[in-house]
């Protein structure tokens, strides 16, 4: 119940403010920009390793920068939308952060799935349609300055 109720409020407060219909209640919905706990996020993330489907791991350079916002009800978890700026495409990814993030976004030709533990340790995954394939990195996720 508590995992339906937590992918209810993400999807509510993932929409834009503007685009928020009227409940049935009388009130707008909630969204991150009305939440009552706002917060900016900055982190960039760089990966050593990268995972090519059933090859074996070999050493990357790849890395990126995440910046967007998060809102909820409180500081335990927030409901994120992050813009990933980088070498391979810009991706809006979407999620939760408690503790850590657990974000996704891409196109349906294009998945991107990525989770950041509490100490940053991260893995970020994308898996392609064509082939399909699925590459791996692994590596550090940290706020930015």
């Amino acid at each position: 119940m508590r995992l339906f109720i937590c992918c209810l409020a993400m999807a509510a407060l993932a929409e834009p403010a503007a685009a928020q219909p009227r409940s049935s209640f009388g009130g707008e919905q909630l969204s991150i920009d009305h939440a009552p706990v706002r917060e900016d996020i900055a982190l960039t993330c760089a990966y050593a390793t990268e995972c090519y489907e059933a090859e074996g791991c070999q050493e990357a350079g790849f890395g990126y920068a995440l910046s967007g916002r998060g809102g909820g009800m409180n500081n335990e978890m927030l409901v994120v939308e992050l813009d990933m700026v980088s070498d391979i495409g810009d991706v809006t990814l979407v999620g939760l952060r408690s503790g850590g993030y657990a974000l996704s976004g891409g196109s349906f030709d294009a998945r991107h799935l990525l989770s950041i533990a509490e100490n940053g340790d991260a893995r970020h995954t994308v898996h392609y349609m064509s082939g399909p394939q699925v590459i791996s990195y692994i590596g550090q996720c940290v706020k930015a300055d």
